[in-house]
């Protein structure tokens, strides 16, 4: 084994940031040992010693070094199976990767903001950064231990955004030290590291307690004043590695359902054929302990469901894990909410839901509130919109707590509180990362059925948090692989596989997502190019076009059709610093049609949403519309901060002009997809066709040839009047004509089974697959354009002022497995009428 001496020292080092000085470490130890392949072969390091020194490394530390040691320390690991020491391999390096550009993207903020700009600079600083805090005195902590910063209300204001664990540079502001020059010491350079212990709380010392990462403080520190700067936060890595040590290690399998997860999880790693069962066997298993028979309420709860949600339903409520896709505006939040309702009449306990987001959590808990289910919401108040505030376990907890209770008495009886409340509870709703809070992870094999919402968003190693938990019976993946991935800071991790979520992976990997396939949001031909672009002709509409009028303050082409391209003529896109664009052309233009709309008086600002996929044009937008009379409430977002959000009218700003067809990330079909999807009545993008087309071929340039084919690109006459009498036909259908025209097209799907258990009545997939419907407009018979002359999306002239840098995350084409057609239910009844989204 690594003795105990060795292994302190490494992490001595480890958490000075100095990986190499710690590989030195190790490979004297090995010489000196003189058996490296012995124990290389053997393993001897356990995995709590392996998990601490992936958790606690010091996050100013060389990137490449530290994954140098990782590799060396890898095989010495104590391991459960060759597969869970790749998985161990390969993830713990993305996740250490992840918080190393964390923490580097942090450094380069701190170190971009003067001392003048800090909180207690002399007149103010500047704004209110929630990040940072100068001039607070450094003193010795209580009793000696850590340092503690002292502040005051300037210094260290109250909307302050330091949390605990959080991963800080305490940086001495005073001048005149030897090499520092005349502005003090520099931050990063000069910087210590440390990790926040306490923060401000009322009643408490006005200051930052902190603990150095690693070895003494130094004397010279005392009695200086010093900004403080938060990189990053280490909570959520924490508990990725705690998820993934319980995965990985050597330590026995308690239950059935516990080895059947690890199973799924691990298979695709195992080299060695050691056995595993594969991904779709495992997760289509009928649970044992659950054989539901349908009472008179369940069947009201499955009677309100259209025939692909009963389905996905039916299989939630029996399988060992069931992957949930939830295309735009099909009434996935709806889906999962009954879901959880029927895990409730047939399982004991409270059921976890969880999703990344806290927005996304706080849909979640609405929707669980709505259905009269006894919810508490785990997290902060500040993270939790205030209308949902009372459901903040906290909150209810301290509603019960005797008025006279103070210090440590009042904290346990808080305690006890919440584990009362918790125990009484129907669903628990909390983020990836909550679902190990403190007060969580005192409950113990409590949850035997999990939720997962906006699955495709949440990267794997954080959908392990709660996965992972002891107990876990059921699991359902909730999401959509073809809408936006994880957000991965870290590029070279994303492109290595960190950006593929645990739903696209086990996708991938054959196991079959139950698509929800009809949508209630939009005018059915807005869905008409998603349907076929991105779900294989199969997302049908449930809403005519006669209850999506186009709105009026824009002249729409076809006026029975609600969308339109609006080709931006002049204008180039701009760099914003190499890391986004804007376009002050097209702002211009965007912040005309808001205007024209909001003029007209049939929509108002919070029916409108303004979306763009950079940040820059998102700022430069909200600038311009600052000034726009009664346009206070109109949204202007990201994209990937729309998604799961929908707006009457959207108008889309795409930025990019340049002479040489370079898109960047907007050729993303996932970030496409979210775009063209948002609007209900109404789709205004606006654009320039010619780099959109050149830049991406396949996606843009086949939408806008489409939009032209139909007469829905402005200023441009129809170029198939086939298609555009088509797509007018559309508007006019009803909803019954809609969805049963589409099914009758539909030709016959053949059986299919992944599941290998067959004796069970209730097997979703022993019965016939639903066909797919044809799609109402042919979406690839795309007119040729390239021989006419006025080809709207030919490439502008060149330019001879150089092209701006391109955005940093490059465009690439995301495979998708083919979806295999789905198995089929009989269902009771026919819904009584389409659910609305």
């Amino acid at each position: 084994m690594l003795p105990a001496n060795v292994q302190g020292k490494m992490l001595e080092q480890i958490h000075q940031a100095r990986p190499q000085e710690a590989l030195a470490t190790l490979l004297k130890w090995r010489q000196t040992a003189g058996a490296a392949n012995g124990m290389r072969a053997g393993g001897s390091l356990e995995m709590k010693h392996y998990s601490t020194m992936l958790t606690h490394f010091g996050v100013c530390s060389s990137e490449a070094e530290l994954l140098e040691l990782l590799r060396e320390l890898n095989p010495l690991v104590i391991y459960g199976s060759t597969a869970a020491a790749t998985y161990m391999a390969r993830f713990g390096s993305w996740v250490v990767r992840e918080l190393l550009a964390e923490a580097a993207a942090g450094i380069a903020m701190a170190a971009a903001l003067p001392k003048e700009a800090l909180p207690g600079a002399p007149g103010g600083g500047w704004g209110r950064n929630q990040n940072s805090a100068g001039f607070l005195l450094a003193q010795s902590g209580k009793g000696g231990s850590g340092l503690f910063l002292e502040g005051n209300s300037s210094s260290l204001p109250s909307y302050h955004g330091f949390k605990k664990f959080d991963c800080v540079l305490v940086t001495p502001l005073s001048d005149g030290d030897e090499g520092t020059g005349s502005q003090g010491c520099r931050v990063g350079q000069d910087s210590l590291e440390a990790e926040v212990q306490q923060v401000p709380f009322p009643g408490g010392p006005q200051g930052l307690t902190v603990k150095l990462m690693g070895g003494m403080i130094p004397a010279s520190v005392f009695g200086r004043e010093c900004r403080v700067d938060k990189v990053a936060n280490r909570v959520t890595h924490s508990r990725v590695i705690t998820a993934m040590s319980s995965l990985c290690g050597a330590a026995g399998v308690s239950d059935k359902a516990e080895a059947a997860f690890r199973d799924l999880l691990l298979c695709e790693y195992d080299s060695e054929a050691s056995g595993f069962a594969s991904e779709a066997s495992i997760s289509g298993e009928v649970v044992e302990t659950i054989a539901p028979r349908i009472h008179q309420e369940q069947r009201s709860l499955l009677a309100g469901c259209n025939p692909s949600q009963h389905l996905a339903l039916w299989a939630g409520l029996q399988r060992r894990l069931t992957l949930v896709q939830g295309p735009p505006g099909t009434g996935k939040t709806f889906t999962a909410v009954r879901l959880v309702k029927l895990w409730l009449e047939n399982v004991s306990g409270p059921v976890l839901v969880v999703a990344d987001s806290n927005v996304a959590v706080d849909n979640l808990l609405e929707g669980c509130v709505a259905a009269r289910l006894t919810t508490v919401r785990i997290g902060r108040h500040e993270s939790t919109r205030p209308e949902l505030e009372p459901y903040l376990l906290e909150s209810q907890a301290r509603a019960k707590l005797p008025r006279n209770s103070n210090g440590t008495e009042r904290r346990e009886l808080l305690f006890k509180e919440e584990m009362k409340i918790l125990k009484s509870a129907q669903v628990v709703c909390a983020t990836c990362s909550g679902s190990a809070s403190g007060v969580l992870a005192q409950m113990r094999n409590s949850f035997t059925c999990v939720l997962v919402d906006e699955a495709a968003q949440v990267t794997e190693p954080v959908s392990l948090i709660p996965l992972m938990r002891s107990g876990v019976n059921q699991v359902a993946l909730v999401g959509d692989h073809r809408q936006l991935p994880p957000t991965v800071l870290c590029q070279a991790a994303e492109s290595d596989g960190l950006g593929i979520s645990l739903f696209d992976r086990l996708a991938r990997r054959k196991v079959m997502p139950l698509l929800l396939d009809i949508q209630y949001r939009m005018h059915p031909v807005l869905a008409h190019h998603p349907s076929g672009a991105y779900y294989e002709g199969r997302l049908r509409s449930g809403v005519s076009g006669r209850s999506r009028p186009a709105p009026r303050g824009f002249q729409w082409p076809v006026p029975e059709v609600p969308m339109v391209f609006v080709p931006i003529q002049d204008g180039w896109e701009k760099s914003e610093g190499g890391t986004s664009q804007s376009n002050p052309t097209e702002a211009d233009k965007v912040i005309q049609l808001v205007q024209d709309l909001l003029a007209a008086g049939e929509v108002t600002g919070d029916q409108i949403g303004v979306v763009s996929p950079y940040a820059a044009q998102v700022r430069l937008l909200k600038k311009r519309l600052w000034k726009v009379e009664n346009a206070e409430k109109v949204e202007i977002c990201s994209v990937d901060g729309f998604q799961g959000r929908e707006k009457e009218v959207i108008i889309v700003s795409t930025v990019r002009k340049n002479s040489h067809g370079q898109v960047g990330f907007v050729a993303d079909p996932r970030r496409m997809n979210v775009m063209l999807t948002r609007a209900r009545r109404g789709l205004i993008v606006c654009g320039d066709a010619a780099t959109l087309a050149r830049g991406d071929a396949e996606g843009w340039g086949k939408w806008l040839r489409w939009c032209w084919a139909c007469g829905l690109y402005l200023g441009m006459p129809a170029s198939s009047p086939q298609l555009s009498e088509e797509a007018f036909s559309l508007s006019r259908k009803s909803e019954a004509e809609l969805l049963p025209a589409a099914a009758a097209a539909c030709p016959a799907a053949p059986q299919h089974s992944n599941n290998t258990n067959t004796n069970n009545n209730h097997n979703p997939q022993s019965r016939a697959a639903p066909c797919s419907p044809k799609p109402a407009l042919p979406a690839q018979n795309f007119p040729p354009s390239l021989s006419v002359q006025n080809d709207p999306l030919s490439p502008p002239p060149s330019r001879s002022a150089p092209h701006p840098p391109d955005s940093p995350h490059p465009s690439r084409s995301v495979p998708y497995p083919p979806d295999s057609p789905h198995p089929s239910l009989s269902v009771p009844h026919p819904p009584d009428s389409p659910h609305p989204s």
